[in-house]
């Protein structure tokens, strides 16, 4: 039998100097959901400033630091919050699901 000629022989290909993750190639730029949610839906642009401004005190009070923020910047937080999340169930045309009280049968209504 004879031997195949080298110009029939399989190519082989040297291994790329850099063979990670097409990322780290060409690097993206990461982004905030606050980032894309002013560029996606320009409406909410304040609410995602206010929000992404908030970001440093945040991880301050995900860290434990307790000083992060006093009570009343707290509740003025979860008041935003609040307000915020109505704005956009109204926007995506969504009613809230408000829980169902004890004892009650989901086949019921």
């Amino acid at each position: 039998m004879a031997r195949p000629s080298a110009a029939a022989a399989p190519r082989r290909h040297p291994v790329p100097a850099h063979s990670g993750p097409a990322s780290d190639i060409h690097p993206v730029a990461r982004r905030t959901a606050w980032e894309l949610l002013a560029e996606l839906a320009p409406e909410l642009a304040e609410w995602s400033a206010h929000f992404a401004a908030g970001a440093p005190r945040r991880a301050r009070a995900e860290a434990g630091i307790t000083s992060a923020a006093t009570p009343r910047e707290a509740d003025d937080l979860l008041r935003d919050a609040a307000h915020f999340s109505r704005l956009v169930e109204r926007l995506l045309a969504l009613r809230p699901v408000l829980p169902r009280g004890p004892g009650s049968d989901d086949a019921e209504g």
